[in-house]
């Protein structure tokens, strides 16, 4: 009550507390934890392509929703827990979305990267990740220093970017791998995949490749 007609939103707030800041913080290497475990028995017949068209679309939610959560002012306890309920299942949705692309982004680029290249195709996923957390630190800093709700800009930056990345990963074919492995017959008695699909994406790889 003490925040009544603030115009304080309750990020601000929400750092004076030690448990929900923890707790907040945590929340996505929780989801991210059990997502891991989920997919270390489940995930062996889903398509990588499947996976991250997933995770793409599991980000910008949960982006989004954080953007929205923070843009909430903390004018009453109504839309104090609002904006903590929202933030909350942001983390977690992110926390999945980050387990999807960990799980799913090196075996499709293992899957569909030419013999000759495949390790250094395999070796950008690293430097891609210390590269981007090594920006948005160095972007949070230097916005830190002009507000306080540097925070924003970031995670609407977050939410265009997994928008954008919906947009592509829905054009990328799926594996040649996992069309062989799982083209050829299904308990139903229908193919997922033609023979043509999966010239289609062999050729993608091999572009003289034939039937």
């Amino acid at each position: 009550e003490r925040h009544s007609g603030s115009n304080h939103n309750y990020y601000r707030e929400v750092v004076e507390n030690e448990f929900l800041t923890g707790l907040i913080s945590s929340l996505s290497s929780i989801s991210a934890t059990f997502t891991f475990v989920y997919l270390l028995y489940h995930a062996h017949a889903w398509s990588k392509k499947s996976e991250l068209v997933g995770c793409s679309m599991i980000f910008t939610i949960g982006y989004s929703m954080a953007v929205i959560a923070a843009s909430i002012q903390w004018t009453n306890i109504e839309n104090y827990t609002v904006s903590l309920v929202l933030l909350c299942f942001s983390r977690l949705q992110i926390g999945v979305a980050s387990a999807l692309s960990m799980h799913a982004v090196p075996q499709y680029l293992s899957e569909v990267s030419p013999a000759n290249i495949r390790g250094r195709v395999g070796s950008t996923i690293e430097v891609g990740i210390v590269c981007g957390v090594s920006l948005s630190m160095i972007c949070g800093y230097f916005l830190s220093l002009v507000d306080m709700s540097s925070y924003m800009p970031l995670m609407s930056l977050a939410a265009v970017v997994s928008i954008l990345q919906t947009a592509l990963v829905v054009t990328l074919p799926d594996s040649p791998r996992h069309m062989f492995s799982h083209g050829w017959w299904s308990l139903a008695g229908i193919r997922p995949y033609s023979d043509t699909d999966i010239l289609r994406s062999v050729q993608r790889l091999y572009p003289k490749a034939t039937m």
